[in-house]
């Protein structure tokens, strides 16, 4: 905390930042597990502005994601290993709750409107950890009416792509996942979301150079969607405030393609999946994403025109000779 400064964060360059990767929202880490609140708060001095910093990273980026009309998001880790009271079946687990609770309700309260919370029991599982997110959500509902609630409203997966059908958790009072369970796309699913990183790390590593292509996240972020899900790509921040400039140039790449291809990849619902990649519709139109062009050695259609299907062909591997042309590119 003493030599916490993050000078160089800019509000504006990181909603700038996800507005070119084509991101609809943005999900901002108010707290993780080690307890370090980046954001003002009453109930404890361990926070970012007491620190060096002597700044609200919360209230700088709410404000500059509602004058720019971005929806955000707020991730709370509900484990702090800070905390004291943080030992669960001990006396002191009811001060922690009082303490976690009374933080969403300054996150809900201080910051305007609030999207969504995405609640992070962290990987301690079946552990005793009663958190009791029906409290959690009770103050969420009555300061922040119109946010969605992470594993309530919809589901989530870290990395993996859920097979569907199948099942996926809703959070219970314990942080853990009840298995709920999810049809085979379709447009009425329940939704989800996927979270990832661009490299193996969530947070910032500068050893960690093992960036995933931009083809490769532009896939991935294809199959999520055409389940009915969001692709939620994490960033690593810098502790100077700045932005990865190598991450930042990935997210501009995707940015620059699903502009290009807007129409079959905002406001669109599953409808199916084929060999050649899934389908999804919307804005009047279906739209078939071309993942694997030739399934067993065959042709994509061997008795008709796509056209002739009613639906609207999406080329992922178009994606390469669109970023080639792109001033600065990788590609290429």
């Amino acid at each position: 905390m003493g030599n916490f400064h993050a000078k160089k964060f800019d509000a504006g360059r990181w909603v700038g930042s996800t507005v070119e990767a084509g991101a609809r929202y943005i999900t901002f880490t108010s707290k993780h597990h080690d307890g370090f609140c980046l954001f003002s708060t009453d109930l404890t001095d361990f926070n970012s502005a007491k620190s060096p910093a002597g700044r609200d990273f919360v209230a700088l980026l709410s404000e500059e994601c509602q004058e720019r009309g971005m929806p955000i998001f707020i991730y709370y880790s509900l484990a702090d290993h800070q905390h004291t009271g943080f030992r669960p079946g001990k006396p002191a687990w009811e001060d922690y709750l009082r303490y976690y609770h009374g933080q969403i309700e300054e996150l809900c309260s201080n910051y305007g409107e609030i999207s969504g919370f995405w609640l992070d029991p962290g990987p301690w599982h079946g552990m005793g950890y009663d958190y009791q997110i029906d409290t959690t959500e009770d103050i969420i509902r009555g300061n922040q009416p119109g946010a969605l609630l992470m594993g309530r409203d919809f589901y989530e997966s870290e990395k993996g792509v859920p097979d569907l059908p199948g099942t996926m958790g809703r959070l219970n009072n314990m942080g853990e996942g009840d298995p709920r369970e999810m049809p085979a796309p379709a447009p009425w699913n329940w939704p989800f979301e996927v979270c990832d990183t661009i490299n193996d790390s969530w947070q910032y590593n500068e050893s960690d150079r093992n960036l995933k292509s931009t083809g490769e996240l532009l896939r991935k972020l294809v199959r999520v969607t055409g389940l009915g899900g969001n692709y939620l790509l994490n960033q690593s921040p810098m502790g100077s405030g700045e932005l990865d400039p190598l991450q930042v140039r990935i997210l501009r790449e995707m940015g620059t393609w699903l502009n290009h291809e807007r129409e079959a990849l905002y406001g669109t619902r599953p409808l199916g999946l084929t060999d050649w990649g899934p389908v999804v519709t919307g804005n009047g139109t279906n739209y078939l994403f071309i993942l694997d062009p030739t399934p067993d050695g065959g042709s994509i259609f061997p008795a008709k025109e796509p056209d002739q299907y009613g639906i609207t062909i999406v080329e992922i591997d178009d994606a390469d000779t669109l970023l080639r042309n792109q001033p600065g590119s990788r590609q290429g």
